[in-house]
């Protein structure tokens, strides 16, 4: 969503293809959404507040079982709930 949502429709769709092409896509679903409201309230409790997109994000790897690789170095302070490979 953050890599497109700049775009215009054509370049964003290009984009879109490419992306498929390279990885894989997860579905914003009911797994995605029990791992947010989890994390969500974990941080809430601790006084951290995060994005609602990059807790998405982190949700979605964690549903998964996936790595989240990334340039975002905000994306740090979830590494003891998610694996966090950052790149430059």
């Amino acid at each position: 969503m953050e890599v497109i949502r700049v775009l215009d429709k054509v370049k964003r769709l290009k984009v879109l293809d490419q992306l498929k092409k390279t990885y894989t896509i997860y579905p914003l679903d009911e797994k995605v959404a029990i791992e947010y409201s989890e994390l969500y309230y974990e941080l809430r409790e601790k006084g951290k507040l995060i994005s609602d997109l990059d807790l998405i994000i982190a949700s979605t790897a964690k549903a998964y079982n996936e790595k989240l690789v990334t340039k975002d170095k905000d994306f740090l302070s979830l590494s003891g709930y998610i694996e966090i490979k950052l790149i430059q």
